[in-house]
C-alpha cells in the first residue's frame, strides 16, 4: 500500500480543499486549507485498490444514491446549505477529472453514469462556503 507524501510543513490535513492530478508526473496532490499539500505517485496504485475515507459526519443529510449506480447517480442535499450556486465534479480513482457541471444549491442532482467504465468514482461538491467529497461505484 502507498501512503501520501507530504510536501510543504506536514502539519496533520484536516479537510481537504482541492484535488489535482498532474499527468506529466502522474501525481495526485491534494491541499488541506492552506494548511499542507499532499503528494500521491498514481503510477504505483492499482486502481482496484485505492479506496477513499470521507467524513460522514460533516454533511448527515447529503445522500449519494443509488450506490453502485449504473445508469444515473443522484445527489439529494437534504439541509446541507450549499448557499446559490454550486458546481459538481466527478473524478476517477487517478484523479482524473469525467464529468461535471453546475447546479442550485436547492435542488437535488441527477448525473448520467452510464458511459463511465465500471469502477470507483468520487463526486466533488463545491459552493462558494461549503465542499464535500463523497465516494461512489459504477456498475
Amino acid at each position: 500500500e502507498k501512503d501520501w507524501e507530504p510536501l510543504g510543513s506536514a502539519l496533520p490535513p484536516s479537510i481537504i480543499a482541492d484535488l489535482k492530478y498532474h499527468a506529466p508526473s502522474d501525481h495526485l496532490y491534494a491541499g488541506a486549507f492552506g494548511r499542507s499539500i499532499f503528494k500521491l505517485d498514481m503510477s504505483e496504485i492499482e486502481e482496484d485498490t485505492t479506496t477513499v475515507s470521507v467524513d460522514e459526519t460533516l454533511f448527515p443529510d447529503l445522500k449519494v444514491f443509488p450506490n453502485p449506480s449504473t445508469d444515473y447517480l443522484m445527489v439529494e442535499l437534504g439541509e446541507s446549505d450549499f448557499g446559490s450556486d454550486l458546481t459538481w465534479s466527478v473524478y476517477d480513482t487517478r484523479g482524473r477529472l469525467v464529468r461535471s457541471g453546475k447546479a442550485s444549491a436547492q435542488t437535488n442532482i441527477s448525473i448520467e453514469t452510464s458511459s463511465l467504465s465500471d469502477g470507483s468514482y468520487m463526486i466533488k461538491l463545491e459552493s462558494i462556503n461549503k465542499q464535500v467529497v463523497k465516494r461512489f461505484i459504477k456498475q
